[in-house]
């Protein structure tokens, strides 16, 4: 019988399923075995040949196992730290989810005249990703996970609120933004700030050498296409 190949996904929010399901429909190993555990549930004592965090705050490892870090600020510790950019998915956070939640409840609008990009990546290239390092065994060091796309940002708006239901996203001119964001400032519970406003028009896109530099293998999807196109209907994710 083939050795077990034991694989510890140590996560807190949703990419650790996506790297689950990945692991589980393109096994790294005969014999592998993929366990997804919550962070107050891991232990560094345990036995593993692959430990994979998506929180970065694991603090230790176990000792001769292939460590991966898969965050926005993956941790030192381990063997291969794969840092993210904005990821789009089922359960997604952070900014993504406030914008889907805005177009969803009608108050985002995109700003006139923008040109602001970000770097974004899709969970399922993540997953691929994480796989493929731990296919390989190599890769130590650190790299950014990005489609390499850097859309503008009301592209991904556009895609998400499509993804949402078809939904429209309108387009204000700065000047009332900047109206908006002043009420906001004044009135707390109104979603608009100076803040928000600066945030919705700075580029935020992450320079850095890409995992795609050591891994030709891996091909990230693009993800406004993906989210514009990909039939959810019959699969969970």
């Amino acid at each position: 019988m083939p050795a077990p190949f034991r694989i510890i996904i140590v996560d807190d929010g949703f990419i650790g399923k996506y790297i689950e399901r990945e692991l589980s429909a393109h096994p790294v190993r005969v014999g592998q075995t993929a366990e997804l555990l919550p962070p107050a549930d891991y232990a560094p004592a345990m036995t593993a040949d692959a430990v994979i965090d998506t929180t970065g705050a694991v603090a230790d490892f176990p000792a001769d196992c292939l460590s991966v870090s898969v965050a926005a600020n993956p941790c030192a510790k381990a063997r291969l730290r794969l840092s993210l950019p904005a990821v789009a998915g089922t359960g997604m956070r952070g900014q993504l989810m406030d914008m889907a939640r805005g177009i969803n409840a009608g108050w985002y609008f995109n700003v006139g005249g923008d040109r602001s990009r970000m770097s974004v990546v899709h969970a399922v290239s993540v997953a691929s990703a994480v796989r493929l390092a731990v296919k390989s065994g190599d890769y130590a060091g650190d790299w950014l996970l990005t489609d390499g796309c850097d859309p503008l940002r009301c592209d991904v708006a556009s895609a998400l609120a499509e993804r949402l239901g078809q939904k429209r996203v309108y387009t204000l001119p700065l000047k009332w933004h900047k109206i908006l964001a002043r009420l906001g400032d004044r009135l707390r519970f109104l979603p608009y700030s100076s803040a928000r406003l600066k945030a919705m028009t700075d580029d935020a896109i992450k320079g850095s050498s890409t995992f795609a530099d050591v891994c030709p293998e891996w091909d990230p999807v693009d993800t406004v296409n993906y989210l514009k196109t990909h039939d959810y209907s019959d699969e969970t994710f």
